[in-house]
């Protein structure tokens, strides 16, 4: 297959992050789909993909695709967390991005998430800057989450009755479309660490800040079926970890 045209500098870019920790079989089925995609809607794109320390051959199929597809690849050696991975990601995106329409997109690497929620986001994110795929609006569930799930109601009940940010259901979901200008605006307030927390309760705090920072922000949400029953990798949340950063965020609106 030839390689992919270079990207032209006009134009807006969707830039799509992928947290990665030993994920080569959801990887390469997720990076497939995602090679539709980007053909069917013909758009200027950027796959940024972040190998926290994997184990297995996560990295050989992160390499077998870039000379098919636009394709950064950012390896650590160790693994570093999900903090680091988004801010590390995020910030390798800010110093590619030219456009001020630009958009940037997150997803696990696992295939648990459908990538052509893609499609919805970039429909949303017309009348919004940020859009969430969401578990819990009508349209969204979990299928084989099972203490996940529990996890998951815990930590939206948490921040709907303590925080209760407009338009917002999921805080803890990784899925989401955010304009690329706020995050810029945010690396700039949080001195290159806009993301920060204890476990996953992190994505939460994401929110939260973007809240502080902008309390105009237009939040959007899209239904989300999400297909635990799919994941073929080892769950990597710190259980106890995640639920002490919900109930910081919570309680004391960690900044």
């Amino acid at each position: 297959m030839a390689n992919p045209a270079p990207l032209q500098a006009d134009g807006p870019v969707v830039y799509i992050l992928f947290p990665c920790y030993n994920e080569e079989e959801g990887l390469e089925k997720l990076l497939l789909r995602i090679q539709r995609i980007v053909r069917l809607k013909q758009w200027k794109y950027r796959l940024v993909i972040v190998n926290d320390g994997s184990t297995d051959h996560t990295r050989e199929v992160v390499e077998s695709f870039m000379g098919e597809m636009h394709v950064d690849f950012i390896n650590f050696d160790k693994n570093k967390g999900v903090v680091a991975v988004f801010n590390t990601g995020f910030g390798h995106i800010l110093n590619a991005s030219v456009h001020p329409e630009d958009v940037v997109i997150t997803i696990d690497s696992d295939n648990t998430m459908n990538p052509y929620v893609i499609l919805d986001l970039m429909e949303k994110i017309r009348e919004a800057d940020v859009v969430i795929a969401s578990r819990f609006v009508p349209g969204g569930m979990m299928i084989g989450a099972g203490y996940r799930a529990y996890l998951s109601y815990l930590a939206a009940f948490l921040m709907r009755w303590r925080v209760n940010l407009p338009n917002v259901t999921d805080y803890s979901i990784f899925f989401r479309a955010y304009r690329i200008e706020l995050i810029r605006h945010l690396w700039k307030r949080y001195q290159g660490r806009p993301v920060e927390g204890q476990g996953f309760s992190c994505m939460a705090n994401l929110l939260l800040r973007i809240y502080d920072m902008r309390p105009d922000t237009r939040f959007g949400e899209v239904p989300l079926v999400l297909r635990y029953d799919q994941k073929k990798s080892k769950s990597s949340i710190r259980i106890f970890e995640t639920i002490l950063g919900y109930l910081k965020l919570a309680y004391f609106r960690s900044q």
